[in-house]
């Protein structure tokens, strides 16, 4: 898992701070370890990070890692922490969060935000999951948005979702592919960094 924090210019100058996180697995003497790192988004340069087992799910480490997140600030993470419960605290603390969507998310469509394909967006709708547990944990309107987008010269639909009711889709598929750049930067620490991860 990686985070961001950083603060810039996003659409119309209007001010936004940017979390992103990942999982990134490694092998580490012969033990699956996973490396969670706070970095700045400007450079990529880790500020400190934390490498550990294999042995805790993805969604408690987020909690710890979104602790200090702030009013008006963005998360940006992959499908293996969607987890409504916290994605509903997130969003009463006023925070926004971008994420694509598991594979087996069962919805209904609320409300249809476009009639028809514009350019690389394909749907835009706001949606409320069906799952009985998934509703209570979350009991507002999610915003799916499905898309064309280019991955390695290769285009690929993918599906997004987001508190974010105010902003382009485009803009929310833009900041998503901001998060794969940090991939190779994670990619470059595992073939340079000489580090050992042993068990107590």
């Amino acid at each position: 898992m990686e985070l961001i924090k950083s603060h810039g210019h996003f659409q119309h100058g209007a001010m936004w701070s940017a979390c992103f996180m990942l999982n990134s697995p490694m092998l580490l003497d012969s033990m699956m370890c996973v490396i969670h790192c706070v970095t700045t988004r400007q450079s990529f340069l880790p500020c400190f990070a934390v490498i550990e087992e294999a042995a805790h799910h993805d969604n408690s480490r987020m909690v710890s890692l979104c602790a200090g997140l702030q009013a008006g600030e963005i998360v940006v993470f992959d499908k293996a922490y969607v987890h409504f419960e916290h994605l509903f605290s997130l969003a009463q603390r006023g925070i926004f969060w971008i994420s694509r969507a598991k594979d087996n998310m069962a919805y209904r469509v609320c409300r249809k935000r476009i009639r028809k394909r514009e350019g690389n967006i394909l749907r835009d709708d706001e949606v409320t999951p069906t799952v009985s547990k998934s509703r209570a944990q979350y009991p507002q309107r999610l915003r799916r948005i499905e898309a064309q987008v280019e991955i390695n010269g290769k285009v690929e639909t993918m599906v997004f979702i987001t508190n974010n009711l105010l902003w382009s889709p485009a803009s929310i598929c833009d900041l998503y592919k901001s998060r794969w750049a940090i991939e190779v930067f994670f990619k470059q620490i595992k073939q340079t960094l000489q580090i050992y991860c042993r068990s107590a």
